[in-house]
């Protein structure tokens, strides 16, 4: 591809102990030598409780009921770790991630672009630092790339906000398609024809994927023909902005990704979130509604019933778009789409 690059990608996670497959073999004998000693130890506990061992160990059944229930707690412990290792032993290769950690196990080799943002911690430093109430929980995105109106060759000015934040979301996972690899796949139209996206596109693009496990979610909205209610796993509406925002932070508390948000006219990407004093919120918003990066870094700050008091962010006006301002939830519906990645529940040594 042109103007890219190839980086290396990790798959999988690495052995805590070791890395090389005889070295996870032989901690996984020992731990399942501990696990037999152990139940053994257990085996002997419970017949000392029992006086059925010679009378120079029988003190223990002095312990009585106390004797009982160590010898079956190390009997148990001990199986549980036997059986662990074995299974371990028998699937050397199954893994264990949590969704934080699958979320990087993406392909071989991503294809990073030359185009776009990379959000680095010292964006996030200012992101934490804004505004001087005291976090009560504070949470954002990572590894995220963040693409913006005209970032490529493509000039998609005033029209072209949700496909970028497609892009922006696919970055954190590992995924760097093209403007126009997720145009012409998912838009059905010429690009002469300028065909918005909306999450309902998002949704199809991360399905074909394979994170299927990415959500829908309406606020104070029945939906749209291109992002309609029957693909919401949870069909029924969030209709209040404490819910919304408890729904935005399990989100970061969990994944990665960032959150595309669409009000129909205007989209844009949620990357942070902070629950601050007076049960007021602030979000960190990634807006494509820019041409330069610069501007499109933002952070509002939001009452309880979702007004917008603060914000940091400018409309520089070269765009004709006055898009800081409309980073509200008070009187208006939005489509939500939480990117996530499909969850490995096996082994990992």
């Amino acid at each position: 591809m042109e103007n890219s690059y190839l980086i290396p990608t990790s798959v999988g996670t690495r052995g805590f102990f070791c890395s090389s497959k005889g070295c996870k073999q032989l901690v996984t004998l020992l731990a399942i030598a501990v696990g037999t000693i152990m139940a053994l130890g257990g085996i002997f506990f419970l017949l000392a409780s029992f006086q059925l061992l010679p009378h120079s160990v029988n003190i223990i059944s002095q312990w009585g009921i106390v004797g009982k229930i160590a010898g079956g707690l190390i009997i148990g412990a001990g199986l549980l770790i036997d059986t662990g290792s074995g299974v371990i032993l028998a699937y050397p290769h199954a893994k264990v991630t949590s969704p934080k950690l699958v979320q990087n196990a993406q392909k071989p080799h991503a294809v990073l672009p030359r185009t776009g943002l990379e959000i680095t911690e010292a964006h996030f430093k200012n992101f934490k630092s804004y505004h001087c109430k005291k976090s009560i929980a504070c949470e954002h995105a990572k590894g995220v790339r963040f693409f913006y109106y005209h970032c490529d060759e493509v000039d998609d000015t005033r029209w072209g906000c949700a496909w970028r934040a497609m892009m922006t979301c696919a970055s954190s996972l590992g995924l760097y398609p093209s403007f126009m690899d997720l145009y012409n796949k998912y838009s059905g139209q010429d690009i002469s024809a300028e065909g918005w996206a909306e999450p309902g596109n998002g949704k199809s693009y991360f399905d074909d994927e394979g994170f299927t496990e990415s959500e829908i979610r309406l606020y104070k909205s029945e939906g749209t023909a291109k992002t309609p209610k029957e693909l919401c796993k949870n069909a029924i509406p969030i209709t209040s902005f404490i819910s919304l925002r408890e729904e935005i932070l399990a989100h970061f508390m969990h994944y990665d990704t960032p959150i595309m948000a669409d009000d129909v006219s205007y989209t844009f990407n949620i990357i942070g979130i902070r629950l601050i004093e007076n049960s007021e919120t602030i979000l960190f918003i990634a807006d494509p509604h820019k041409t330069d990066p610069g501007s499109g870094l933002y952070c509002v700050r939001l009452d309880k019933e979702g007004h917008q008091i603060t914000t940091n962010g400018v409309d520089d006006g070269d765009n004709g778009l006055r898009s800081v301002q409309e980073v509200h939830f008070f009187d208006k519906g939005w489509m939500f789409l939480f990117p996530r990645p499909t969850v490995d529940t096996c082994f990992n040594f």
